[in-house]
């Protein structure tokens, strides 16, 4: 089974731990799992991003959910930074808050390419933070279709300021227009923190959250697209094996079908 993530332990757990000492779980097992060799920078956003999301848990009373570090998105090497599960406290089924960290202080929205200029950003700006997590949702819905409906994102601007978060998000900055608004958010700095508690208390609470997990882990991933395509040349072009008579027309209806 392909590899899903890095790390999964309760919201509780995971603060208890020293900063340092997760560091180094993260370190080693991204070795181990994606065959990565972590630089400075990333391991410098797991020290500073975590703790935020763990404490925001935490004043939620949400201190039993699971939290899944660097979740894969099972379709690129894309990885998503943290993936929070549980229930849904209305109707007790599978939830889950997928979370984008971004140590951005200073952030602007072009708005005609609605990318975000900061600080490192480069000449071409970056993708806007809601834009990528929703992204990232979509990809982890397609692959494995148990969460189709049940994910939310969240970018984690944990130390920008809420006015400037305010500017990058709806009415005042726009989202491309697949971006469902409803099932998205952005938070700031301290000023935020209860806001972003608030939030997760509306789609998460810690009720079979372990269960959801193992229910995940085993959930049948689907293949790719490029899988697909791959599938379907093969066949039609019998470069894999070559089909018998009436295989190839048996095989034109599976594929229309």
């Amino acid at each position: 089974m392909k590899p899903r993530y890095l790390l999964a332990r309760s919201a509780g757990d995971l603060a208890a731990m020293n900063t340092e000492d997760l560091v180094r779980t993260l370190v080693r097992r991204a070795n181990e799992v994606y065959r990565v060799v972590v630089k400075d920078p990333e391991e410098q956003s797991w020290r500073a991003s975590i703790p935020t999301v763990l404490d925001v848990l935490l004043l939620a009373g949400l201190g039993d959910v699971m939290v899944l570090l660097e979740m894969s998105t099972l379709s690129s090497d894309a990885r998503i930074d943290m993936l929070l599960v549980g229930s849904h406290p209305n109707t007790g089924e599978l939830s889950a808050v997928a979370v984008e960290n971004k140590q951005w202080s200073k952030l602007a929205l072009n708005p005609r390419t609605r990318r975000i200029t900061h600080l490192g950003a480069g000449p071409e700006d970056s993708q806007h933070p809601v834009e990528q997590v929703w992204d990232y949702c979509r990809a982890l819905e397609r692959q494995v279709p148990m969460l189709k409906g049940a994910l939310w994102g969240v970018a984690n601007l944990h130390n920008a300021s809420t006015t400037a978060v305010a500017k990058i998000m709806p009415p005042g900055g726009q989202l491309r227009p697949d971006v469902d608004g409803k099932r998205v958010r952005a938070f700031g700095d301290t000023t935020d923190r209860r806001e972003f508690a608030r939030f997760l208390t509306t789609v998460l609470s810690a009720e079979g959250a372990s269960n959801h997990v193992r229910r995940i882990d085993r959930a049948h991933v689907r293949p790719s697209e490029e899988v697909m395509q791959a599938a379907y040349e093969a066949v039609r072009g019998r470069r894999v094996f070559p089909l018998r008579l009436f295989q190839p027309v048996a095989a034109g209806v599976l594929v229309t079908a």
